[in-house]
């Protein structure tokens, strides 16, 4: 395959819109982050911009526009694969999580309880499919939503390749999350950030999501440790039927709420975050304000889900001002992460071409 200049200007502009949405609904949704949605409504009326999180939350005392681990860990993922052109393994995770752990505040204010587990995990010495290995006697089943909310980076990597990415999805969740759910999980959101790195519909982009889970659940099958529940891509679908079942806006969204929540289980996180992006697939600050309002694990499922749409739409589609609150938040530029990103897959995927 050619790599021309003008696929890799349009991927610059993809993986930048999909890296400030997904870090934009980290920051907002830290504001909401285990509210329901009335006490949403009760403290804030409705968000509609970067806040501080208040007293009491996980977030309490850092700046509006200042990330926590959905947003760290997704920039650290995305500079691993950087570095290794594209590439990563599950040792190269456990040191980027050892590294992030390193801080006592984010260990114990940011920390899921996989992640949390796999931690403690490594630092005394174990392998990471060992730190991410579920033990369903103790009700660990290491099925919630971290291991989707930091893999977008695998979909930017494989621009229309569900396999490559739902590969290096796996990859990237096996130490934190070792079984055949969290794949899937996470395969379906690199699977539709990838399906989202060309012009494609909403609709495309789910059924790539369901695609791609199935090939996680197949890949978990030689790897992962099976743990009991529902099926990712069964409920991927059931959430696209409810976002397009003809009625108004608000009440398909509630719907979504009503039957799976914005929680942490990723069963619930991933259905949702797509269901949501195929109810509103055209505006990503409308949806990521849409998800944050709903509390819940609200900055999770607000990240997989602008990570989608953000590549859908491209950099543009966001509101200058809340991505410069960002930038200046957290030191960092979007567009020069995503340029340096793209230009080292689109050498890799240049050479592969030519092998």
């Amino acid at each position: 395959m050619t790599i021309h200049t003008d696929d890799t200007s349009a991927h610059k502009d993809r993986v930048a819109g999909g890296l400030a949405a997904a870090l934009l609904g980290d920051a907002l949704g830290s504001v909401t982050e285990q509210l329901t949605v009335r006490q949403v409504r009760e403290r804030y009326g409705r968000v509609t911009t970067l806040l501080a999180p208040a007293e009491g939350t996980f977030a309490d005392g850092r700046q509006p526009g200042e990330l926590t681990d959905d947003g760290l860990l997704t920039l650290s993922i995305l500079r691993e694969l950087t570095a290794g052109s594209g590439e990563i393994e599950p040792d190269n995770v456990a040191r980027l999580l050892l590294e992030w752990a390193s801080d006592p505040e984010l260990l114990s204010r940011f920390a899921g309880p996989s992640s949390r587990k796999a931690i403690l995990l490594l630092r005394g010495g174990a392998t990471p499919r060992e730190a991410g290995a579920p033990d369903p006697l103790t009700n660990d089943l290491r099925t919630s939503n971290g291991a989707a909310m930091k893999v977008a980076p695998a979909g930017w990597a494989s621009p229309g390749d569900l396999v490559r990415a739902a590969r290096t999805a796996a990859k990237i969740c096996v130490t934190t999350h070792n079984s055949d759910i969290a794949y899937a999980g996470a395969a379906a959101v690199a699977g539709a950030v990838s399906a989202a790195m060309s012009p494609s519909s909403a609709t495309d982009i789910a059924h790539a999501a369901v695609t791609t889970a199935r090939i996680g659940n197949e890949i978990a099958r030689g790897q992962a440790i099976e743990v009991p529940g529902p099926s990712i891509p069964a409920r991927i679908e059931l959430a696209c039927d409810i976002a397009t079942a003809g009625a108004s806006i608000e009440v398909r969204i509630r719907r979504l709420g009503e039957i799976f929540g914005n929680g942490l289980p990723i069963t619930e996180a991933v259905p949702m975050a797509i269901g949501m992006f195929v109810a509103i697939p055209d505006d990503p600050l409308d949806l990521l304000l849409k998800v944050v309002n709903l509390g819940g694990d609200s900055d999770t499922v607000a990240a997989i889900t602008g990570a989608i749409s953000g590549t859908h739409k491209g950099f543009d589609a966001l509101p200058a001002d809340m991505v410069r609150t960002l930038e200046a938040a957290n030191q960092i530029d979007v567009r020069a992460e995503a340029s340096l990103f793209v230009d080292v897959i689109a050498r890799r995927r240049a050479k592969e071409s030519l092998a």
